[in-house]
């Protein structure tokens, strides 16, 4: 049966291994995917709708850039082919820009969480406290959005600082 799903969908293995290689190419482009995937698992789990609808622009936004990242990674492997954990010198900085983009990824995804839980403990507590829980919950969830806003300005960097590190590299 999985020989019949592999011929049918293919592997999707194996067109990994043939544009991403078997190092820190793939590893890049797979440690952002799974920071997309935790944004998109934070996404399903939030309770309040505004938390949601908030959540759901920045999910959105990172998950634009997974083809950029995965482009990124494709050329780097096929100019700087490695097969391992050793980074080519001449890519170290796109590596490293992919690396930040996925961790501020991720750090994006926990401040999406935190401001998930955040709105749904703000929302069964604004019949209790009255109007001062409600103005303390306001500010909390503009800092909260702002820090979102600046996680997510860091992947668009640090994305944009990987295309422009792979043209230098490309063009030494």
């Amino acid at each position: 049966m999985r020989e019949f799903f592999k011929t049918m969908f293919g592997n999707p293995d194996r067109k990994d291994t043939k544009d991403l290689g078997e190092g820190v190419w793939r590893s890049d482009y797979w440690r952002f995917r799974r920071a997309v995937d935790r944004m998109h698992q934070v996404l399903e789990q939030a309770q309040a709708d505004d938390a949601y609808h908030v959540i759901l622009t920045y999910a959105d936004e990172v998950g634009d850039h997974l083809e950029r990242v995965r482009e990124v990674s494709r050329r780097a492997q096929a100019a700087f082919p490695s097969s391992g954990d050793h980074v080519p010198a001449a890519a170290l900085d796109v590596h490293h820009a992919l690396t930040k983009a996925a961790t501020h990824a991720a750090t994006l995804a926990q401040s999406a969480a935190m401001l998930g839980w955040a709105t749904a403990e703000d929302a069964s507590e604004a019949g209790q406290g009255g109007a001062p829980q409600e103005a303390k919950a306001a500010k909390d969830n503009k800092a909260a959005k702002d820090n979102l806003d600046r996680k997510s300005g860091a992947v668009d960097s640090y994305v944009e600082k990987a295309e422009a590190a792979l043209q230098r590299a490309l063009h030494r």
